[in-house]
């Protein structure tokens, strides 16, 4: 869930030198399909796949799961799945050779979050302290300066009251730093300056102050350009430094990280640091899809934690060739042959091969809403748009009959949508309106939450297990509340589609925005309905996604870009974890000298304030 691919992760990319050669489109030899050892189903499947796909059948690992069941907890998860698979890969050579897992009927959908332990709620209780601690501080400094709480006012909450706390210091220190620079005599300015530096720190830490020296208009001498610059670099070291704190969570260490945090950045480095404990061991959102849990197989133990949702740095419209180091993580394309029966999970496969060689042939089915509005980002204005935008690129690049639904009232009556090549619409909550039978090689996707909870309990009434049930080859959904924009937008998905260029595993990880989260792929990841019969361009597809940035060439497809052998990553990780762990024991040397040096009462005569410099190292 909210992966921290820390700083200590990215300077291992940087030092990475074996890389794995981009091996052209995705091809079975770069697959490994992952079946339930348990079920006799679950493993037929699963070569059925591989022999229909010419996947080597080393590829196809088994595991020891037990019966059928849709949800595991995260323990489960890791000692029955993520550990064995691993382990399996590694013995087999193909570790740095697999690009895509398929999971397959047998295995489970979900992992639950995570529970709190005993020691991790003694934690949760004494970051609360340093939150209000923190709180406090600042409180009592604003009231120093005489900016603190105003007569009749409100308390807003914690989170808020700190804010407001903060915007008020950053005000004082504005003013201040503003009368230091115009001071024309300069013995008060050095005074002031003094004085200006003790308040940023004590706010804001060694990082504020570096923010300060970066800001000040007049010219900076060269030395202390050369001093910004080190204490830059520090700052950098240092924050590397916390993410391998808490990358091995103890005692001892989170003693460590707060004095660093307290040292380096301050009360209001305190208070985010207090603030990202009470989120991390709340564990909030820590639940997942299996599938997407599986996407970061080889960064999980590198500083990773599962609460929330991981930004996809493999979403189209982040550069390419800029060097992104998430993007060339180790991470891995995962989607499932699964369904009511395994029947229906082999009919899947089979009728994906067919679709490839004779045609997806039916009538692409829109179903908006007809909202209206202003189009912020990732609203349902914006998404309903989008499916009027994807009707009208099929309308425009393809011969194949659009039906375009634009009220309120989704597609509902028996027999309404006959002959679906291509489905996508909302929002019914979990309730399938059964109006669909579906073509070979159909692909369609349903925009609600949960839809994707099950797909083997006769009672769900989801859309992925009814339309799974009815025919369709390809769907995706969530295993929980997703949030709207965890659905890729339509005109994205099915705009890489029909260039033929990519896959499906492909074209849904260049258009999904989120990993280790709630989302499902279901369908054979090399099926590639256009591939022979590619019916758009570049110039023909509106790829211009809200965060405003238009494409100007389309992404390169995942199968050819450089993928990190994850053993080295692994070594590399643990040799620099090591080496940081080394460095905060100098640094928390260091930060005891300087506390003893400041409470010596010194004997000598008082020297008159030393100009405005960068603090030592």
């Amino acid at each position: 869930m909210q992966p921290c691919f820390v700083l200590t992760y990215l300077l291992v990319i940087i030092v990475l030198a074996v890389l794995a050669p981009g091996a052209g489109a995705l091809t079975p030899q770069q697959i490994a399909v992952v079946v339930n050892r348990s079920s006799l189903e679950s493993v037929q499947v699963g070569h059925h796949y591989a022999q229909h796909r010419g996947v080597p059948e080393t590829h196809v690992i088994p595991l020891d799961l037990g019966p059928l069941r849709d949800t595991i907890s995260r323990q489960e998860y890791e000692q029955e799945i993520a550990q064995p698979l691993r382990q399996a890969l590694i013995q087999r050579g193909l570790a740095a050779q697999i690009r895509t897992l398929v999971t397959v009927y047998g295995m489970p959908l979900s992992v639950q979050g995570l529970q709190s332990t005993p020691q991790e709620r003694l934690w949760l209780d004494n970051a609360h302290e340093r939150f209000t601690q923190a709180l406090q501080g600042l409180q009592t400094l604003a009231t120093t300066l005489g900016v603190g709480e105003q007569s009749g006012e409100t308390p807003p909450e914690p989170a808020k009251q700190a804010t407001v706390w903060l915007e008020r210091l950053q005000t004082v220190l504005n003013q201040r730093a503003t009368q230091m620079q115009n001071e024309p005599d300069m013995s008060k300015r050095a005074q002031m300056t003094k004085e200006v530096t003790t308040l940023a720190e004590r706010v804001g830490g060694q990082a504020a102050l570096l923010q300060a020296l970066q800001s000040v208009s007049v010219t900076v001498p060269p030395h202390i350009q050369d001093g910004i610059a080190k204490l830059q670099q520090q700052l950098v070291t240092i924050r590397a430094m916390l993410d391998a704190l808490r990358a091995t969570p103890s005692e001892v260490n989170r003693q460590h990280a707060y004095r660093i945090t307290e040292a380096s950045f301050g009360l209001q480095g305190l208070l985010q640091m207090a603030a990202a404990e009470v989120q991390t061991l709340q564990h909030q959102d820590s639940d997942a899809s299996v599938d997407s849990e599986l996407s970061l197989l080889w960064v999980d133990g590198l500083g990773y934690r599962p609460e929330g949702r991981s930004l996809n740095p493999w979403y189209y419209t982040l550069p390419l060739r800029t060097g992104l180091l998430d993007a060339e993580m180790p991470l891995l394309m995962v989607s499932r042959l699964d369904a009511p029966t395994p029947a229906l999970a082999k009919q899947m496969v089979d009728d994906a091969i067919a679709a490839e060689q004779h045609g997806l042939n039916g009538t692409v089915y829109i179903d908006a809403r007809g909202l209206k509005g202003v189009l912020t980002p990732w609203s349902s204005m914006a998404y309903d748009q989008n499916l009027r935008d994807l009707a009208a690129l099929f309308r425009q690049v393809t011969p194949y009959h659009v039906v375009l639904e634009e009220t309120d009232q989704t597609l509902h009556k028996p027999g309404e949508a006959p002959h679906v090549a291509v489905y996508v619409g909302w929002y019914r909550y979990r309730a399938y309106e059964d109006a669909f039978t579906f073509n070979p090689g159909a692909l369609g996707y349903h925009i609600a939450s949960g839809e994707a909870i099950s797909v083997h309990d006769p009672q769900e009434k989801g859309w992925c297990k009814n339309a799974l049930e009815r025919g369709i080859a390809v769907t995706l959904g969530p295993t929980n509340e997703p949030y709207l924009d965890a659905f890729p937008l339509p005109s994205e998905l099915f705009g890489l589609l029909l260039t033929g260029k990519y896959t499906l595993v492909e074209a849904y990880y260049l258009t999904t925005r989120y990993l280790s989260w709630r989302m499902v792929l279901f369908g054979d990841p090399l099926y590639n309905p256009w591939r022979d019969r590619p019916l758009a361009t570049l110039a023909q597809l509106t790829l211009q996604p809200p965060m405003g940035k238009t494409v100007a060439e389309l992404p390169v497809p995942l199968s050819e870009r450089p993928f990190p052998d994850p053993l080295h990553v692994q070594q590399q990780w643990q040799q620099r974890q090591a080496q940081l762990l080394a460095q905060v024991d100098v640094l928390l040397a260091e930060l005891a000298r300087r506390q003893q040096a400041a409470e010596t009462p010194s004997l000598a005569p008082a020297a008159p304030p030393p100009a405005p410099q960068t603090p030592s190292q």
